[in-house]
């Protein structure tokens, strides 16, 4: 694992910074307190997440609602991006946003899926805790300084389970402890097939029981069915003789119900023939009525038409048939008439008029006209010319009166005239109804003389062929007795051989599912039996054989380790009073000229000396084993707390033994500088970091 790139978006005091990370000794230096271990726990919480001792609050920059960390890092050859944001809401900041880039796809994640995620691309065999950091990274890549000598004093157990992780030996005590699981597994696989197929001699014997059942159940059937079949035919032959008499019985009913239908028919077509008589009276008298109406009626027409001739003759009106007189015409004259005489009037009224102002001139003496007076018998002579014209206009106007009367008779003849041909058209559409009727109630009583006939001579018929059939009838009964017992006799044979079948079906369904018992059962014996050499095996073989080798190889790992552990010290440490070494279970042990020494008795730099020794060890084997860290990453945060000048200098042997195509430094001691390969200062302005190389 090598870091490329840091991305910084309002983390503590940075507030967007990116820091490019060369290869080969990288050191950081800077005032106390001017950001250098943001750079340090910001790459861990890219790669991890938050924990116990990395809280959201103290990440985000203080006044700042989101922030970001994203680390570039070249993992076996592939680079890869890994992003989390930060964001605060209601006074709470929080984890956000997360995901990683590979191979140019990006793939977002949960908080814990991502650190799962990380810890399996780097190759960390560690489980996942939301509230820890991965503790290999935190032992072989990157201790904080106050950490850095916990690891001479802390839990011995919790050291070595680290380390088992750290040098992948889990996967022997996983392997054992799957051996046992999987050995108590078998062992009660066995004992639960064993229980299983306790009675399986039983059901062999009850298997060999019912193939002797099945056997006799087939003769028994095979007979019943001989038994059934001979039954039917005989029952057969006795139903089709009933089916044939219960045919001709049904005969014999259908020609007497026929019999008695023919008898009802006559019955019935004397009734309508007498009603059909009483009809055709009833229509005779309905046609003399007709005709008398219609005798009336021809007189009345006639009288009618000879008063109308009468009428139109006085009137004047020559040429006109009674037969074509319209009521227009009629009108006509009417209106002329009328006309004549209200002219009549008029001419009576003025002339009236005329004669009263002469009279009233003649009484007075003078003109009105000239104020002079009159000449009385002038006058009187015009008076008398007007008294003759008016009794000649009335003498018209009673002309006139007898016409319009006569016109007015006219109009009501040709009335009536039209009511009587109405009635005349109605009268004769009414006789030839009632003749047409009397011609179909004729019809229908030769219908009904025939229908008599034609009934009584097929009464007479069937009378004849009905009696020879009474004898055969009389054998149905004895024949369904016979019948009825035959049924009685198969249904029986039918039942026991139904219940046969029946019971040979669970015989048979019996036998396959005890002989399929049977087999497996067989077959567990025989898995029972390979089952056991398997676990033999395992107790024997394997489980001894991977204890074996998990301790050899630890053992292995535990001398390399400590021999690397005082290469370290001894070229931290030139003095020969002290020597360190582990203990089996990787216990950092010093010994001071021959002595055990408690860690505690230990000089600032002492304790320095043998913290690191121990990490360079432990970061010296996880690179051999781990992929990721083939590429070497080392994470050094302040390594030479109360350091000696002397020791200082040795850093440079350390830088060069380590062969690491990556170390990162943070620390102020100037004397380094000459040691790294790139130096990158960190300052701050007011409340904001740079980082500027140099």
């Amino acid at each position: 694992m090598i870091i490329k790139k840091l991305r910084l978006n309002n983390i503590r005091s940075y507030v967007n910074e990116d820091i490019e990370f060369p290869s080969g000794a990288i050191l950081f230096e800077g005032d106390v307190g001017s950001g250098k271990t943001t750079i340090l726990i910001s790459m861990e919480f890219a790669l991890f997440g938050l924990s116990s001792e990395l809280k959201a609050d103290h990440l985000l920059r203080n006044g700042c609602a989101k922030g970001f960390v994203e680390l570039t890092l070249d993992v076996a050859g592939k680079e890869l991006v890994v992003r989390r944001s930060l964001e605060k809401s209601d006074g709470k900041t929080t984890q956000k946003e997360c995901y990683l880039i590979s191979d140019g796809a990006r793939e977002d994640y949960s908080v814990t899926e991502m650190k799962s995620r990380v810890l399996s691309i780097l190759g960390f065999n560690e489980k996942v805790h939301p509230q820890a950091s991965s503790l290999i990274y935190r032992y072989a890549v990157f201790t904080p300084q106050e950490r850095m000598k916990e690891i001479l004093s802390s839990n011995a157990d919790e050291r070595l389970e680290t380390i088992r992780r750290a040098f992948m030996m889990e996967e022997y005590k996983t392997a054992a402890s799957n051996s046992e699981d999987v050995q108590k597994f078998l062992r009660s696989e066995i004992k639960a097939a064993e229980m299983s197929i306790a009675d399986l001699q039983s059901l062999k014997e009850s298997v060999k029981a019912y193939e002797i059942e099945k056997l006799d159940l087939e003769s028994e059937i095979s007979t019943l069915v001989l038994q059934i079949e001979n039954n039917r035919k005989e029952l057969s032959s006795v139903s089709e003789r009933i089916e044939s008499l219960r045919k001709l019985k049904e005969k014999h009913a259908a020609l007497s119900a026929e019999i008695d239908s023919l008898s009802r028919t006559v019955v019935t077509e004397e009734k309508n023939m007498y009603s059909l008589s009483q009809k055709s009276l009833s229509s005779d008298a309905k046609i003399d009525t007709v005709k008398g109406k219609m005798k009336i009626l021809g007189e009345k027409k006639t009288l009618a038409a000879e008063e109308i001739k009468n009428g139109m003759e006085f009137l004047g009106i020559e040429n006109a048939s009674i037969l074509r007189i319209e009521d227009t015409m009629i009108n006509e004259t009417r209106k002329k008439i009328k006309l004549q005489v209200e002219n009549a009037l008029t001419d009576i009224t003025k002339t009236s008029l005329k004669i009263q102002d002469l009279e009233s001139l003649i009484e007075k003496g003078i003109c009105p006209v000239c104020e002079q007076n009159i000449d009385p018998d002038h006058f009187k002579s015009r008076i008398e010319d007007h008294s003759s014209r008016l009794k000649s206009v009335q003498n018209l106007l009673e002309e006139k009166r007898r016409y319009e009367t006569a016109a007015d008779k006219i109009a009501s003849l040709v009335s009536d005239m039209k009511t009587i041909n109405k009635e005349a058209e109605f009268l004769a559409e009414s006789y030839a109804e009632e003749v047409r009727r009397k011609t179909e109630i004729a019809e229908e009583i030769e219908k009904s003389i025939k229908s008599i006939t034609d009934a009584n001579r097929r009464k007479d018929e069937l009378t004849g062929e009905i009696s020879g059939l009474g004898l055969e009838i009389g054998k149905i009964a004895d024949l369904e007795n016979k019948e009825k017992s035959q049924r009685k006799i198969l249904e029986d044979l039918a039942r026991t051989h139904s219940a046969k079948n029946q019971r040979l079906a669970d015989v048979i369904v019996t036998i396959e599912r005890d002989a399929e018992r049977v087999g497996r059962m067989e077959a567990k014996l025989e898995n029972i039996r390979s089952t056991k050499e398997c676990l033999d095996w395992l107790g024997a073989y394997f489980t001894p054989s991977v204890e074996s080798i998990e301790s050899h190889v630890f053992a292995s790992y535990n001398r390399n380790f400590d021999a690397l552990f005082k290469k370290w010290f001894s070229m931290l440490m030139d003095s020969g009073e002290i020597a360190v070494r582990v203990d089996d279970k990787f216990t950092p042990i010093i010994e001071q000229n021959g002595y055990e020494q408690d860690v505690d008795a230990l000089s600032g730099g002492e304790k320095t000396s043998v913290a690191l020794a121990y990490r360079l060890a432990l970061n010296t084997i996880v690179k051999e084993i781990a992929i990721s860290l083939r590429n070497n990453l080392l994470i050094l945060d302040e390594p030479t707390d109360g350091f000696s000048k002397e020791q200082l200098h040795r850093m440079r042997d350390i830088l060069n033994e380590l062969q690491c195509d990556q170390v990162i430094i943070v620390s102020h001691e100037k004397e380094l500088e000459a040691f790294v390969d790139n130096i990158i200062e960190v300052r701050k302005e007011g409340s904001v970091s740079k980082v500027i190389k140099r």
